[in-house]
């Protein structure tokens, strides 16, 4: 997608450390997006994610659908973005990211 500048597997959302694919804890399976803001708004890239997301309400938390935020402007565009989707999709502020295993890295491209 034009402006952003990283897109890599996570887990967040949890406060255990190190956490992995086999050793979920109490986090989410994640993507950490970074983008130019002066290329493509963070709105832009939630608008994509709606387009393509579906939500499972009462999923567990290593597969639920959750919306990180890094600042109020970002929580309150998350919010809006959930439009009909509130109790589907948990918005939260973002905790400590940890990258996933290399396996996890591209997976949609080496299909």
């Amino acid at each position: 997608m034009y402006g952003v500048t990283k897109c890599v597997v996570g887990y967040s959302g949890g406060n255990e450390l190190n956490p992995s694919y086999s050793e979920m804890k109490d986090h989410t399976e994640s993507v950490l997006v970074e983008f130019d803001p002066t290329l493509i708004s963070y709105q832009s890239i939630l608008e994509k994610w709606k387009a393509l997301s579906n939500p499972y309400p009462g999923a567990d938390r290593q597969y639920r659908t959750a919306i990180f935020f890094c600042n109020e402007d970002q929580e309150t565009t998350a919010r809006q973005a959930c439009g009909g989707m509130e109790d589907m999709v948990d918005v939260e502020p973002i905790t400590r990211f940890y990258l996933a295993e290399a396996r996890h890295q591209n997976f949609l491209a080496r299909l």
